[in-house]
């Protein structure tokens, strides 16, 4: 069933609860069905998607995030990056969004060839395909 949500993708984003501890247990998971189901299509050089870790109500005053162990912890698991947010008051949102889309446009620059070699491909292989089929009769 995960892999309709996720056709297509080619960044994700994993939310959890600052202040329910039990949703960061999830992280970790979410994290490898998304590096299981899903991968990059071959045009922007397969591997997997890029994917940012939310800490959602970081506006809280009872939150404890730890910034050392939330790199270490994105670094162990492929998260690019993990920023806090408050969905609540819209903060950090922006930011966290726009590092994602620039990584997704990076990857689409830094593969641009493969796209066009590509298509070389296809134009030569209809060519050759109409002029071994373009004879008398």
């Amino acid at each position: 069933m995960t892999r309709v949500y996720y056709r297509e993708a080619v960044a994700a984003v994993v939310v959890y609860d600052v202040t329910r501890p039990k949703t960061f247990e999830t992280v970790a998971k979410w994290k490898a069905d998304l590096d299981q189901k899903v991968h990059l299509p071959e045009a922007l050089g397969g591997g997997s998607i890029p994917v940012i870790l939310l800490a959602n109500k970081a506006d809280n005053g009872k939150t404890n995030l730890d910034e050392e162990k939330m790199n270490q912890f994105c670094k162990e698991h492929g998260f690019l990056k993990w920023f806090g947010t408050s969905a609540k008051d819209n903060s950090n949102i922006e930011n966290a969004t726009q590092f994602l889309l620039s990584e997704v446009m990076t990857i689409e620059q830094e593969n641009a060839h493969r796209v066009v070699d590509k298509a070389t491909m296809l134009e030569r292989v209809n060519l050759s395909q109409s002029m071994t089929r373009s004879g008398c009769c």
